[in-house]
């Protein structure tokens, strides 16, 4: 048993340093940190991705409607942006003002698979609202981190714009 225990933490591991490979998002100005079109993202079809996305926004199938914020997507995104750096293990890859869009990529503590994940703050009538995209970039099953993180991304940057507004 802990032959095959270990065996299997050994797979891990390989399997971990294959995630630097060329298709990875090493850093700002690799090509892999492109915008993401929320209108038109179509979803892995595997149990290691979640999107959250407001109410009819996006044409794929969000896992969580996100909350709607009394603030400007400007005064959002600079506050998911600023929330989002001091995040453990993530790095923030691409900037994209136009869309305010965020490329970032967020390891694992224990093998340091890279999973990359888009944050985009949006207009809405009465006020703004997050999209965010979370994937892994090994494997098939992430046992819920990306849903997890997408939940707890959206906790922490709805605390910062209450922050903000008292």
């Amino acid at each position: 048993m802990a032959i095959r225990a270990f065996s299997c933490m050994l797979l891990l591991a390989v399997l971990a340093g294959c995630a630097d490979g060329e298709n990875s998002m090493t850093n700002g100005e690799s090509s892999q940190a492109l915008p993401l079109s929320f209108a038109n993202l179509e979803r892995t079809g595997r149990p290691n991705d979640a999107l959250a996305a407001p109410e009819g926004f996006s044409a794929a199938h969000a896992d969580i409607v996100s909350p709607t914020y009394r603030v400007s997507a400007e005064v959002l995104f600079e506050t998911a942006r600023e929330v989002l750096a001091a995040e453990p293990r993530t790095r923030i890859l691409a900037v994209f003002r136009d869309e305010r869009q965020l490329a970032l990529e967020q390891r694992s503590s224990l093998f340091g698979f890279r999973d990359s994940i888009w944050v985009q703050a949006v207009e809405r009538t009465d006020g703004s609202s997050l999209l965010i995209y979370s994937r892994s970039n090994v494997g098939y099953w992430d046992l819920g981190v990306n849903r997890n993180r997408v939940e707890t991304w959206l906790a922490a940057i709805g605390k910062a714009v209450e922050a903000k507004e008292s």
